[in-house]
């Protein structure tokens, strides 16, 4: 791992962002730092690719913002997203940490909310985290999470974990604005995003600011992830989940239908095929969904596929509107 020379003034706010090959969204990104309203902050930027000419790319682009406030490391080879977010929170010196993927943007006062509500918070306070909006350019297709409605404040890791198994994550890290030192000692492994914010929520008070303060790119390659259709996968993320919290899940009574989870994740794979045009592909994934676990749902949206793209997105921009 290589870093440049690091600054002297200690900054509020931490903003890490990991990159990999992204070369454009990666410039838009960080501009989307440096215009926010509060000021105080650093961004670590971590190269996690093992390519020399778009390693020498994405230093240039830090380079060339001219900025001291922003710092490049570069992994020497490809180690993944957890471990890209782990070497940006150990070499993170604000009091605060954000993290930003590198696809994504802030809106201009994300970090002026957050900092204004963690400064005046109280010692058991973790982390605040707001609403953020996923857009789909490609169909001007555009979805809020977390709704409002399910959103909570306080010690609500009983209320998480509960929801997790329900429905899937609150929030997700991005949304979040975190406390270093609550941290400082954790790492993001093998249960994902969703186990590091479940552990987070085990330490503390959430504070839910009700606002939408980041934009999600929805249409990014990079986002659909697509699973075998042959058989079920061996493990899955809450698999892992499920068996780090087992005690407290047995001892809450909270039921995990497994079938039920990779059902919605390939309901929603399907479903992001789709919106971008691979609709065969797309329909697999639903049919499949359907198969583990029907529902009126999963039908309902494969119906709808065989009317064409434009009409299916319509639906679901209604569908959203309806929540």
């Amino acid at each position: 791992m290589k870093e440049d020379k690091t600054r002297e003034k200690i900054p509020s706010v931490s903003v890490i962002i990991p990159t990999c090959k992204r070369i454009r969204e990666l410039k838009r990104a960080i501009e989307s730092v440096l215009n926010q309203t509060f000021q105080d902050f650093e961004v670590v930027v971590v190269d996690d690719n093992n390519l020399g000419e778009t390693k020498d790319q994405v230093k240039k682009i830090v380079e060339d913002f001219c900025d001291k406030r922003l710092r490049y490391i570069s992994h020497e080879k490809n180690k993944g997203n957890a471990i890209a977010r782990n070497t940006g929170i150990k070499l993170a010196r604000g009091k605060y940490i954000a993290f930003l993927d590198d696809d994504d943007i802030f809106l201009p006062k994300k970090l002026e909310k957050h900092v204004k509500i963690l400064d005046k918070s109280s010692e058991d306070v973790v982390l605040t985290y707001a609403q953020h909006l996923g857009v789909d350019r490609i169909n001007n297709y555009k979805v809020a999470s977390p709704l409002e409605k399910d959103a909570k404040s306080g010690y609500i890791y009983d209320y998480m974990l509960k929801r997790y198994f329900k429905k899937g994550i609150l929030f997700q890290v991005w949304d979040a604005v975190i406390k270093r030192k609550y941290i400082e000692n954790m790492k993001f492994d093998e249960g994902g995003v969703d186990d590091f914010l479940l552990r987070l929520a085990k330490r503390g008070k959430f504070i839910f600011i009700p606002e939408i303060l980041h934009i999600q790119n929805l249409d990014a390659e990079g986002r659909i992830s697509i699973t075998s259709i042959r058989s079920l996968p061996p493990i899955i993320e809450s698999d892992i989940i499920y068996k780090k919290h087992f005690d407290y899940i047995k001892k809450r009574g909270i039921k995990y239908d497994r079938q039920a989870r990779i059902s919605r994740c390939f309901l929603t794979r399907g479903t992001r095929l789709i919106r971008r045009g691979k609709i065969n592909d797309g329909r697999k994934h639903i049919l499949y969904s359907i198969k583990l676990k029907p529902s009126l749902y999963a039908l309902f949206v494969l119906i709808s596929s065989f009317f064409g793209k434009s009409f299916f997105v319509k639906i679901l921009k209604l569908r959203q509107k309806m929540i």
